[in-house]
C-alpha cells in the first residue's frame, strides 16, 4: 500500500505528519555495478560472457534487435546557466523557469532557484518545506518532464497562500509550459495551498500520472480537493473532474483488481464545527474506468447516533433494500444503544420523536412492497407509541395521512403525495429533523423526504 498525504490541519497546512508530507514522487536511479566476483577456480567471467564450458554455441540464441529510442528534444545541460532576474508577480513565474530550464539548468538549478527567490519556503514552526521540483515521466517521448510546485512569497497566510503547479516538457531542443494550474479554468485563477501527491501510473496507461492536491481553510476546518493529471486523451487533463471539496482527508491509491488501474481511498474527516452536528468517518473509493475516476463506493461507520440509522434507513429504502432499512428503523424504535444528538439545540424527546418516525417509514416501506400485514402493524405500532399530546403525536397525524390514503386508493404515490402535502402545511414535521436541529454535516430533510418514492 503506497503512503498517505493528509489535509492541512486548521493551523498550518504543513504541519501533518512526515510520511504525509514526503511527496511520493519518481526516482531516477543509476546502477552501477563492481566488477565481477571471481570464481572459485579463479577464472573470471564478466557479465556479458558466457561460459562456453556451461552453453554452448548451438545453445545460445539470437538476441533481438534492440528499438532505437527517439532522440532527446531536450537542451543541452549547462553546469551553471545565467540565474533569471526574481519575477515581479508570481504570474510571470512559470515563463522565467521556462527560459532557465531552456538555458540548460537541470531539477536542481531549478529548484536552488525557487528557494533563492522564497517560492519553496519552511513555514514558521514547520520543518516541512513547501513546494518541491522533481522530475517525471507523464507525456509520451524519450524525455522526462519537470514538475514544479510552488508559492507565492507575498502571500504567506494559511488561509489564502497561493502557488502554482506546472508542468515543462521539451520540444525542439527548448522548453515549454505543458501545463500550469493558475491557468487551468478549473481553478479559476485560484490555486491555493498546492502539494504534489504522487507521480506514479495510476491509470494503468504505462505513463506517470501527476496528482496533486489544493487546500482551503476556514475558522475551524480545512478542505482538500485532488486532481489527477494524465496524458492518456493527449494534453494533460484532469480524470477525477467530479472530486469535491473535503475536509481533512487522508488519500491512498491502492491496486485495484481491475486492470493495471489503482483505486483512490479517500478518509473523510470531521468538520471542525459544533454546528456540524453528530459525524463518523466515511471511506470513499474512486475508481478509474479507462475515462475518468467515479466514485464506486462509500462506507460509513455503523450509526451510533440514532438520526444516523434513520439516514442509513433512508438510504437503503431508497435504493429499495427494504430488509435493511426495516431493520434500521426498527433500531431507531426500539434500540435504547443508540445515543441521542446533545447539540446547540437538541430535540426534546428525540427517543420518542424519532421512534413515531420510525413507524411512519415502516408503514412506507410496507406499503411499497405490497405488505399489507406488516403495513397494519406498523400503523398498530405508531397508534401505540405516540398518542395523543404525546411528544411524536405530529408524525401520528402524518403517519395517519399516509395510511387512510393508502386504503382508500391502494395507491403508492398518490399516498406519499397527500403525506407531502400535509408536511408542507406542518413544517415541524420535516425541520425537526433536518440541519437546524441535528446539524449541517447532516442530511438536510424538505417535506418532500416525509415520504420515500423508491
Amino acid at each position: 500500500m503506497t503512503g498517505i498525504v493528509a489535509a492541512c490541519s486548521a493551523n498550518d497546512p504543513s504541519s501533518v505528519s512526515s510520511s504525509a508530507t514526503t511527496p511520493r514522487i519518481g526516482v531516477t536511479i543509476v546502477v552501477t555495478q563492481n566488477a565481477d566476483p571471481t570464481p572459485a577456480d579463479g577464472s573470471s567471467v564478466g557479465s556479458n560472457q558466457v561460459a562456453t564450458s556451461q552453453i554452448g554455441e548451438s545453445e545460445a540464441t539470437a538476441q533481438p534487435t534492440p528499438v532505437p529510442s527517439l532522440p532527446s528534444e531536450c537542451p543541452v545541460p549547462v553546469q551553471n546557466p545565467p540565474v533569471p532576474v526574481q519575477p515581479a508577480a508570481i504570474t510571470d513565474t512559470a515563463p522565467a523557469l521556462a527560459a532557465y530550464l531552456s538555458a540548460g539548468a537541470d531539477v536542481n538549478a531549478l529548484a536552488g532557484v525557487l528557494k533563492s527567490w522564497g517560492f519553496i519556503y519552511n513555514p514558521s514552526n514547520s520543518n516541512n518545506p513547501l513546494g518541491a521540483v522533481v522530475q517525471a515521466k507523464l507525456l509520451p517521448g524519450t524525455d522526462q518532464q519537470w514538475v514544479a510546485v510552488y508559492y507565492d512569497p507575498s502571500d504567506k497566510d494559511m488561509v489564502t497562500r497561493h502557488g502554482d503547479v506546472v508542468v515543462f516538457k521539451c520540444v525542439g531542443g527548448a522548453v515549454q509550459i505543458a501545463y500550469q494550474s493558475s491557468t487551468d479554468p478549473a481553478f479559476e485563477g485560484e490555486v491555493l495551498n498546492p502539494r504534489l501527491f504522487t507521480d506514479e501510473d495510476v491509470t494503468g496507461d504505462g505513463l506517470g500520472d501527476l496528482s496533486f492536491l489544493v487546500g482551503d481553510c476556514g475558522a475551524s476546518t480545512c478542505f482538500d480537493r485532488i486532481s489527477i493529471m494524465t496524458a492518456v486523451g493527449g494534453p494533460l487533463s484532469n480524470v477525477i473532474p467530479d472530486f469535491e471539496w473535503v475536509a481533512f482527508p487522508t488519500f491512498d491509491f491502492v491496486p485495484s483488481s481491475n486492470g493495471n488501474a489503482q483505486n483512490l481511498l479517500v478518509a473523510e474527516g470531521y468538520l471542525g464545527s459544533v454546528g456540524a452536528g453528530p459525524q463518523r468517518a466515511v471511506t470513499d473509493t474512486w475508481s478509474y474506468n479507462g475515462a475518468v475516476f467515479t466514485l464506486t463506493s462509500r462506507i460509513k461507520e455503523p450509526p451510533v447516533y440514532r438520526i444516523h440509522a434513520l439516514q442509513d434507513g433512508d438510504e437503503a429504502f431508497l435504493d429499495q433494500d427494504y430488509a435493511s432499512a426495516n431493520a434500521l428503523y426498527r433500531r431507531v424504535a426500539n434500540d435504547p444503544g443508540l445515543q441521542a444528538w446533545e447539540g446547540n439545540t437538541p430535540l426534546r424527546d428525540e427517543a420518542q420523536v424519532l421512534a413515531a418516525f420510525a413507524y411512519v417509514r415502516l408503514m412506507q416501506t410496507a406499503a411499497a412492497a405490497g405488505d399489507s400485514a406488516s403495513l397494519q402493524a406498523a400503523h398498530d405500532a405508531l397508534v401505540t407509541a405516540a398518542p395523543e399530546k404525546s411528544p411524536g403525536e405530529l408524525f401520528q397525524q402524518l403517519g395517519e395521512v399516509f395510511y387512510s390514503t393508502y386504503q382508500q386508493s391502494g395507491n403508492y404515490k398518490q399516498a406519499c403525495d397527500a403525506t407531502t402535502k400535509f408536511a408542507e402545511r406542518n413544517q415541524n414535521t420535516f425541520t425537526v429533523l433536518g440541519v437546524e436541529t441535528f446539524g449541517y454535516a447532516n442530511y438536510d430533510y424538505q417535506a418532500v423526504d416525509m415520504c420515500i418514492v423508491p
